[in-house]
């Protein structure tokens, strides 16, 4: 859509920028998508008899990435587990900073230190393990299929539906709102 959008931009009326005929592309979307349905129906075809040739159990993506709904325990874990000995670790020393700096010094303070401090290496371990995992989750979780992501008959598909969809929706829409408005400039003119 976007090279379309710059192209018609400079042929429409100094009225619409391209971001307002985006704003209208996108509103008439469902109108513009069934002018290629046909095409997309059979690039879906041929993306799914590549994934079945492939194996693949996980939906896949157009990229060929496999979906995985939702996140992990572990995932969630590695995220909030840091940031919360983070948190707690910068109250504990301030807290115990402040009550260190009172007179007479409360017991306490010593305390809330030794707690802030255990935090911050808490902290700083488990940020180091969380890295580590998600890393190692990420290298687990690569497309299952890199040869699916290459494959040609399924980018053949995809090119002819993008074209479709180019040629006889989007186009098409931009003349349309460019006619519209070169017409109401003219009535306007006449007036």
């Amino acid at each position: 859509m976007d090279e379309t959008l710059t192209a018609e931009a400079a042929d429409t009326p100094a009225r619409l920028n391209a971001e307002q005929l985006r704003t209208m592309a996108l509103a008439a979307s469902g109108l513009i998508a069934a002018t290629a349905a046909s095409e997309y129906a059979q690039y879906i075809a041929v993306r799914d008899r590549a994934r079945q040739k492939h194996g693949s159990e996980a939906p896949l993506t157009d990229d060929g990435a496999a979906t995985q709904p939702g996140a992990s325990l572990t995932a969630v874990l590695a995220v909030l587990t840091p940031v919360l000995f983070g948190i707690a670790a910068v109250i504990f020393l301030l807290v115990g900073y402040a009550l260190g700096m009172a007179s007479p010094k409360p017991a306490i303070a010593a305390t809330l230190l030794t707690a802030g401090w255990s935090f911050a290496a808490a902290t700083a371990a488990t940020l180091i393990a969380s890295m580590i995992g998600l890393l190692v989750a990420a290298l687990r979780n690569r497309p299952a299929s890199e040869e699916w992501a290459r494959n040609e008959e399924v980018a053949a598909a995809r090119d002819a539906w993008r074209q479709a969809l180019r040629r006889r929706g989007i186009e098409p829409f931009l003349r349309e709102v460019r006619n519209a408005v070169s017409r109401s400039l003219d009535q306007d003119e006449a007036l």
